[in-house]
């Protein structure tokens, strides 16, 4: 065996098999030409001399047997020279090792610092890109209208079925350009989903956050939920989609006529209407049903239905008041482009009470919050990290209602914030009180904060905030206090800067 080849060939080999395992953990070739299968070959090369040095290993071992068997002493002093050989360059093949394996090590080291450089670098323009975003949207209307990469601004709606699933859909059923998340329940009462997109194009990716505190449909009872005169109506509509059965036809483009004649389809036919059992009745001399081309019903007037159990029947009755709010952010693939942030809160129902004048004393409100933060970290004065990410937190509101020479206020804090899920931060965004002036509900005002400096001083306010009351379902009292209040807020400082929506409930 070759010892000073062997020693040549793993200095070469382990220089530059330690380059190609740098640039693999780097990804790829990284543009230096040295390829996956370089990389493997490599590796390959390098392992062929950990078992070239193991052989040795043995064969230096197998010598010293051997010398203790021969008693030639020109034999033995032969063996003992190639045992000295043997042993020198097993020294200077384990120095070789040695020295690759620590220079491995740092290069290793380098390459992460170097990611981490990247990531950190990333981080710092992600900040004042969404920074700057939230300074462009700090004002804005209570009910932000929801961005969408298409339209510039959509709608959200929401529902939920007989057995609490809740289903957001945004832009319309027909232009979902949204992919759905799961849809996460709340202790306090309310939903959340998050939804993305992503450009093919440009990769920019869209993600959104809604929140909503819609309820489970509600068992109502059939006579509350539809009078004569309504499912009289209903069933005199261009399409009767609530009236099932079958003794009406299911084939599109079928009619059939009823009446009553013998040998004529009778005049009462048995079915359903919203689930309900009952039974469909033609008043007239005549009538009919066709099952138009989507299998809907449509028919001539004169049909009546009664339920079975009038006073018994239930039906579901869907929660159609509800408030939502949430944040979308638009971050594109270049860090440094051109970031947008927005935060939204609306409703449904709008609180119809003239809260100046027809509403007193005190309603308190808490409930989730949720939205976008960044942070800076300075040392000595010079930024050294930064921190881009989603919160959530508690928002706790009292609003004092007054009277007509004194309207009231509304204000309060949100707290308790939850870094990305997993980090609690002891910041505060006070929402200081916002005078109660319109009969539509709504209010502003300023906010300051605490991101760990202190309070903001008053006079030099961090943000805005605003927001507007929403009725429950059944609030048909106008003296009583709003069911909930949703709006957003804002809070800007040289460390740090969130922005989100929040939803309270009564």
């Amino acid at each position: 065996m070759n010892l000073d080849k062997l020693g040549r060939t793993l200095g070469v080999i382990a220089a530059v098999a330690i380059l190609a395992m740098v640039l693999q953990g780097c990804g790829g070739d990284n543009g230096s030409g040295i390829s996956q299968d370089m990389y493997d070959t490599l590796m390959m090369e390098k392992e062929n001399l950990q078992d070239m040095y193991d052989t040795l290993m043995m064969e230096k071992e197998d010598l010293e047997g051997q010398i203790g068997m021969i008693d030639d002493d020109a034999a033995g002093t032969s063996l003992y020279a190639q045992l000295n050989a043997a042993k020198a360059e097993v020294a200077d093949l384990k120095g070789q090792l040695k020295d690759a394996n620590d220079e491995l090590a740092e290069i290793r080291q380098d390459a992460a610092d170097a990611m981490a450089a990247v990531a950190l670098a990333d981080r710092i323009a992600r900040e004042a890109a969404i920074r700057t975003a939230i300074g462009t949207n700090r004002v804005r209307d209570a009910e932000k209208p929801l961005p969408d990469a298409t339209s510039g601004a959509t709608a959200v709606a929401a529902t939920r079925d007989a057995a609490g699933a809740v289903a957001i859909d945004v832009n319309g059923a027909d232009d979902d350009v949204y992919a759905g998340g799961a849809v996460t329940a709340d202790a306090s009462g309310w939903t959340s989903a998050t939804l993305t997109m992503t450009d093919a194009v440009t990769e920019a990716t869209d993600t959104l956050m809604i929140y909503t505190d819609i309820e489970a449909p509600a068992d109502k009872l059939f006579t509350d939920q539809y009078t004569q005169a309504q499912l009289d109506d209903a069933l005199d509509a261009t399409t009767v989609a609530n009236a099932q059965s079958s003794g009406f036809p299911s084939t599109a483009g079928t009619t059939w006529e009823y009446t009553g004649a013998e040998g004529e389809r009778a005049k009462t036919v048995t079915g359903t209407f919203d689930g309900v059992p009952g039974q469909f009745t033609c008043t007239g001399a005549t009538c009919s049903v066709t099952a138009d081309g989507d299998g809907d019903l449509t028919e001539s007037d004169g049909w009546r239905f009664t339920p079975d159990a009038p006073n018994t029947a239930t039906v579901k009755d869907p929660d159609t008041a509800y408030a939502y709010f949430g944040w979308w952010l638009n971050m594109p693939k270049d860090n440094t482009a051109v970031h947008d942030v927005e935060v939204f809160a609306g409703g449904t129902t709008d609180h119809a009470a003239n809260v100046t004048n027809e509403i007193e004393g005190t309603a308190t409100y808490s409930g989730p919050a949720a939205g976008r933060y960044v942070t800076k970290t300075y040392t000595a004065g010079v930024q050294t990290d930064a921190g881009v990410g989603q919160f959530t937190a508690t928002a706790n509101l009292t609003a004092q209602f007054g009277a007509a020479d004194a309207p009231g206020t509304i204000g309060g804090a949100v707290s308790g914030f939850m870094l990305d899920g997993n980090t609690s931060a002891d910041w505060t965004v006070v929402l200081e009180d916002a005078d109660l002036t319109d009969d539509a509900a709504t209010f502003n005002g300023l906010s300051e904060v605490n991101f760990g400096g202190g309070l903001t001083d008053g006079a030099t306010p961090a943000g805005t905030w605003q927001g507007s009351f929403y009725a429950d379902a059944d609030a048909t009292d106008d003296t009583n206090a709003p069911g909930t209040v949703a709006g957003t807020f804002d809070a800007v400082t040289d460390n740090a800067a969130v922005i989100g929506g929040f939803g309270a409930t009564k």
